[in-house]
């Protein structure tokens, strides 16, 4: 028997059309790139009976399928045992390069005595560059910036037209063009421009755009038509539909490469991802980096928080607002920090990083400190802070020892590189995979001045007891309990602390 052939044509660097030989093979297609949405169970469409909850990637009206799920679309023709025909060539898609052939590069790029990729970077940048599009999911602290900065400088050579670098905050914009000139790209300021908030300086006729994606999101086609190649840094914030946007219009870019530490658990984040960017065609893990000496070790200490009977009598009918909002009002919460401080593992000389998530938490801890540690330097940031302002502390931790940091996880979880750091507090609940694990990520970077990061983990035990002896879980404790699996998932090595709140 003939197997029904679905033909796949290339419409531009975004789109496939997908056609099929009837109508079957069409809602068999719609089905199988369709994925449940996060929380549809509490959308008004759901509920109402107007949405199975679903979204398809496959549009069924004008047969269009993202160039990027290309790899799974082969994974349906396996299931149905239906045949396809390209009209392009799979080889379009890729570099004619080899390994050894980037190696001059690389020496034209960098001293040999200074800044070098290191091997399994060579290997991200050579993967990148073969297959001009997909995902590089490399642990917080292998050295992303040198990665995008080599890749940068090769497409530079390759493309006709302009690149864009898409980064998630302002901060990072600022970091990765002082990052180039630290690689050795003094005069980078006649090539990059940078487009950010309140930047009044932005060059359209510079070869390379870095800005922020909420700067460029709102922008018409034309101003994405210049680009042949974008790239995204920390690519797990694609997942949202004003990333996906400027991918969309981002027609010509035939380069289309994302950078991160972990990406998202849910299917349907994952394919809007891969569906613009492409797969992921390198993975490099933590573990990996902490076993051959690139990033130092790490030690979690769990510090659980034990309140009084009363105290958590009191939290178990409170919603999780009303049970974050008893946590940051504690008279007595803040005393942690004495403990920590204190700790045989803490040296007056170690730089600690303290991360919250609300401006109001931020504000007590800065006062707390401030007061009971008046010979220490305590500095804040958080959203609001001035981008130079949060370059300017960032240099100050690297040349100073004992600085206490506190900021919120918005602006310090994702991206920022301060090597310095000896102690990393969360002391905000979350459970996030994305954003625990990029915290921890602060201070896993190797520095001279310590051998080890160890992560304080605050865990506010409010759990209560049952009539039948058992132990009823609050908000933040179950938090803690998917922490614990990301850790263990990890291979982080962690130990249990208590501390009495009296």
């Amino acid at each position: 028997m003939t197997k029904d052939i679905i033909n796949v044509a290339i419409i531009d660097n975004v789109y496939l059309e997908v056609t099929c030989s009837n109508k079957g093979q069409m809602y068999e297609l719609k089905e199988f790139f369709s994925c449940y949405v996060p929380d549809y169970r509490y959308n008004p469409k759901y509920k109402a009976r107007l949405w199975n909850g679903k979204i398809s990637f496959y549009n069924i009206y004008d047969r269009t399928l993202p160039v990027g799920l290309l790899k799974y679309l082969k994974l349906f023709l396996k299931k149905y045992h239906y045949k396809i025909r390209l009209n392009f060539k799979m080889s379009d898609f890729k570099n004619d390069i080899t390994p050894d052939e980037l190696l001059p590069f690389y020496d034209a790029l960098f001293d040999k005595d200074g800044i070098y990729p290191r091997d399994y970077q060579q290997q991200a940048i050579f993967t990148a560059l073969k297959n001009k599009r997909g995902i590089l999911e490399a642990a917080t602290g292998s050295g992303k910036s040198l990665v995008i900065y080599s890749i940068l400088r090769y497409v530079m050579e390759d493309v006709d037209g302009h690149v864009l670098i898409v980064v998630p905050s302002i901060n990072l914009v600022t970091q990765l063009f002082q990052d180039f000139k630290d690689y050795g790209w003094y005069d980078n300021y006649d090539d990059v421009t940078l487009l950010y908030g309140k930047s009044k300086n932005y060059d359209p006729d510079k070869k390379v755009t870095i800005s922020t994606w909420q700067s460029i999101y709102k922008k018409r086609e034309k101003f994405f038509s210049q680009f042949d190649a974008v790239l995204v840094d920390e690519v797990h914030s694609a997942k949202s539909l004003s990333i996906q946007n400027i991918l969309k219009k981002s027609v010509n870019a035939e380069y289309r490469i994302g950078l991160t530490g972990t990406l998202p658990t849910e299917i349907v984040d994952r394919f809007n991802i891969f569906g613009f960017l492409g797969p992921v065609i390198y993975k490099l893990r933590s573990k990996t980096l902490i076993d051959n000496g690139y990033l130092s070790d790490i030690k979690i200490v769990n510090l659980h928080l034990e309140y009084s009977t009363d105290e958590t009598s009191l939290v178990k009918s409170c919603n999780f607002s009303e049970e974050i909002d008893f946590i940051i009002n504690h008279p007595l919460r803040n005393k942690m920090f004495d403990y920590i401080f204190q700790n045989s593992h803490v040296k007056d000389t170690d730089n600690i990083l303290i991360l919250a998530q609300r401006i109001a938490h931020i504000d007590s801890i800065v006062e707390y400190l401030k007061d009971k540690y008046p010979n220490k330097v305590v500095l804040r940031t958080d959203g609001t802070t001035d981008p130079q302002e949060r370059e300017d502390i960032r240099k100050y931790i690297e040349t100073h020892d004992g600085v206490i940091f506190v900021a919120t996880y918005g602006t310090l979880s994702t991206g920022a590189n301060i090597p310095k750091l000896h102690h990393v507090v969360l002391a905000s609940s979350y459970k996030a995979k994305i954003k625990v694990l990029q915290s921890i990520g602060r201070g896993l970077r190797k520095h001279d001045s310590k051998n080890c990061i160890v992560i304080w983990d605050v865990v506010d035990d409010l759990r209560y007891k049952t009539r039948n002896n058992t132990y009823k879980l609050n908000y933040t404790y179950s938090h803690f309990l998917k922490r614990l699996e990301y850790y263990k998932e990890q291979e982080f090595s962690f130990i249990n602390k208590k501390y009495k709140l009296i």
